[in-house]
């Protein structure tokens, strides 16, 4: 895309950098205003979406004008959105170069488009590159994690339990993404930086499309912003990667003359790259903070309930959904609530959330049904635990015991030497 101004450029070069310039101008203007605004405002921002489905794929009877959001970015609005921007973009391109058929390039267009792309890549690598350097983004696996079988996993719960179980590979994951973000804010060290970049996300598009990550379109695009600010090296890469040829990566220079001007540019590259930075280490250290935050719950463990009385009658079918027969509680940050889950028969699983409040009463309710689920109390008698209280109109009795059981996974440390007989593994054995 370095061609001269004499010569020109081509109607297919001319349409891509309006295209592309269009696209990111809309990809970057959405990304601001949800990390902003959160996801719970962005309606307005959906509007080309719920367009497209409503008078173009035709796909609600009645048109639909509000976006729910999922707490990710693969709905249907969020596809849907790409296509509408891709419209967007073809549309104005077209137009543009319809009424400056005389314009020979859009040289200044494509700097400009470059250096905004630039920089907005950068701050969003140091999002998720910090987020992993404070343990932020993928945690160590709650108690209730090593209580659950693999196979009530969701593949991006697997995914996120497989990285967060090691915090040294998610370390190291940040590490490289902080490098390449790094890198990127620099013209001299642009091209290095986008090779660690895409490397990286090679491995976190993949990770996001076949474990079900919900965020894949806005994976997607930021591989495809990489890619545009790498293309233009590309021959001269291939050059010296595949034919061994001798190749010189030249770094553009800036024609900035006066020196008001360039003091100018320093201080709002600078001051762009403090400000990212001291955003986002402030709000990664605020979160840090707040989720390794511990303060003993009482009933904090994993228990099996021996004893499950109803209305004075004890349950003894263990098949039955009626009966409690596991109870995890997670450690909890403030010492009153904790969140974790309850066993009901042999295959039901509720998620719940526990809370003891200040006269020692202790609620429970599932994450799945807001209504108290069990309200009562709870002491502490010999080796056991007893809860008393009700369940909507019964009368509870529990009797619960430390679950004993020998997590291997939660207790095994990293070993550079193994022993042989710890060699042992599920495939292994017999």
């Amino acid at each position: 895309m370095n061609t001269s101004k004499k010569q020109g450029w081509s109607i297919t070069r001319k349409f891509g950098i309006l295209f592309f310039s269009v696209f990111f101008f809309l990809q970057i203007i959405q990304m601001f205003s949800r990390f902003f605004l959160g996801n719970q405002n962005m309606d307005v921002f959906y509007y080309p979406s719920l367009f497209v489905q409503n008078y173009i794929l035709r796909l609600h009877a009645i048109p639909k004008w509000t976006h729910l959001s999922s707490g990710g970015a693969d709905t249907l609005d969020d596809w849907v959105q790409q296509l509408a921007y891709i419209l967007i973009a073809i549309i104005v391109a077209i137009f543009v170069i319809a009424f400056s058929r005389k314009r020979k390039d859009y040289s200044s267009l494509y700097e400009w488009t470059k250096i905004s792309v630039r920089y907005f890549l950068g701050a969003v690598m140091l999002l998720y590159g910090l987020n992993k350097l404070f343990f932020n983004q993928m945690v160590y696996p709650l108690l209730s994690y090593f209580y659950t079988p693999l196979g009530d996993f969701k593949p991006m719960d697997l995914a996120w339990t497989f990285v967060g179980y090691s915090p040294a590979y998610q370390f190291i994951g940040g590490l490289l993404e902080v490098m390449a973000a790094v890198m990127i804010f620099f013209r001299r060290t642009l091209v290095l930086g986008l090779l660690i970049f895409l490397g990286v996300m090679s491995n976190v598009l993949m990770l996001n499309y076949l474990y079900g990550v919900a965020v894949k379109s806005w994976s997607t695009t930021l591989v495809i912003i990489g890619l545009f600010l790498l293309w233009e090296h590309l021959p001269k890469l291939m050059d010296f990667l595949l034919f061994q040829k001798s190749a010189k990566i030249e770094v553009p220079a800036l024609n900035i003359d006066t020196p008001w001007k360039k003091r100018a540019r320093l201080i709002l590259k600078y001051g762009y790259i403090a400000l990212v930075l001291f955003i986002l280490i402030d709000s990664n250290y605020k979160i840090h903070s707040r989720v390794n935050s511990y303060n003993p719950i009482p009933i904090e463990g994993a228990y099996d309930v021996h004893s499950f009385i109803v209305n004075s009658t004890e349950n003894t079918d263990f098949f039955n959904e009626n009966r409690w027969n596991q109870i995890v509680v997670n450690n909890s940050p403030d010492g009153l609530t904790s969140s974790g889950h309850v066993m009901l028969g042999t295959i039901k699983r509720e998620l719940a959330t526990f809370k003891i409040d200040s006269l020692n009463q202790l609620s429970i309710t599932f994450d799945r049904d807001s209504s108290m689920v069990f309200k009562g109390l709870h002491r502490l008698s010999g080796d056991s635990f007893i809860w008393t209280g009700t369940i909507g109109k019964d009368t509870i009795r529990m009797v619960l015991r430390k679950n004993e059981r020998e997590l291997t996974l939660h207790e095994s440390p990293f070993r550079l030497i193994v022993e042989p007989g710890e060699q042992e593994n599920l495939r292994t054995r017999k």
